[in-house]
């Protein structure tokens, strides 16, 4: 048994014979990793590559600022408690894809648990 530790190789690490993944999505979106698993353990390669899409859309967010920056700001938006912002100040442009990610992440959580509902 192995585990996947990277969002943007989660689907193909599971179809390959991965028992799980150690997700940073997760951890602030876990109703989109566990319907993607369910999907792809269902065979509902559909779904699957639907919800693999909102992985990545997440993962490339995370992937733009320096660790764990957007992780903290994703948590913060969910209203979980995780200490100070962040570990180093952000540049002014990374500021600026922060304040953008602050503005997409509400919605797009909105959208991924009305269709996760529906599953």
């Amino acid at each position: 048994p192995w585990l996947s530790a990277n969002d943007g190789c989660f689907s193909q690490a599971r179809r390959g014979g991965a028992s799980g993944a150690i997700s940073e999505v997760a951890c602030v979106a876990p109703e989109l990793v566990l319907a993607l698993d369910r999907a792809l353990c269902a065979g509902d390669l559909n779904r699957a590559e639907l919800l693999d899409r909102e992985l990545q859309t997440a993962a490339a967010w995370f992937a733009e600022f320096p660790q764990p920056a957007a992780l903290k700001a994703a948590a913060a938006l969910r209203k979980l408690k995780t200490g100070a912002e962040t570990a180093s100040p952000l540049t002014a442009a990374k500021q600026v894809r922060m304040d953008a990610f602050r503005h997409w992440f509400p919605d797009w959580v909105a959208r991924l648990q009305e269709f996760v509902a529906h599953a």
